[in-house]
């Protein structure tokens, strides 16, 4: 191997290392901002699927007011709450997981 050649892999390999010192310094940065995001969403998306499950049980559960018989069709509003504690809890959980790719990048030396 000539000097010019080693000198030219020394090049490339100095080259890819800073790259991937770059590389690292950016995820780094954005995962402190990842995982401060990621708290609220988990937290929005636990509670809208509680909501979910609590308003579908008393949707179900409907009753009457006058007569006291299990009518569905008294507790549509509990319905709907529960269709929108669901939506919002499937939004939170679908970004969660579209921020969070499990593909990682690969850094290439050669041109």
């Amino acid at each position: 191997m000539s000097e010019l050649e080693s000198q030219r892999c020394l090049s490339y390999k100095r080259e890819a290392y800073s790259e991937l010192e770059k590389r690292k310094g950016r995820t780094q940065g954005g995962t402190k901002m990842k995982r401060m995001i990621d708290l609220p969403i988990w937290v929005i998306g636990l509670l809208g699927m509680t909501v979910a499950v609590w308003q579908t049980m008393a949707f179900l559960g409907a009753r009457d007011p006058h007569s006291g018989v299990p009518d569905l069709m008294s507790g549509v509003s509990h319905l709907w709450w529960a269709v929108g504690a669901a939506i919002i809890s499937v939004v939170c959980i679908v970004s969660y997981f579209v921020r969070h790719p499990r593909v990682e990048e690969e850094i290439h030396i050669s041109r």
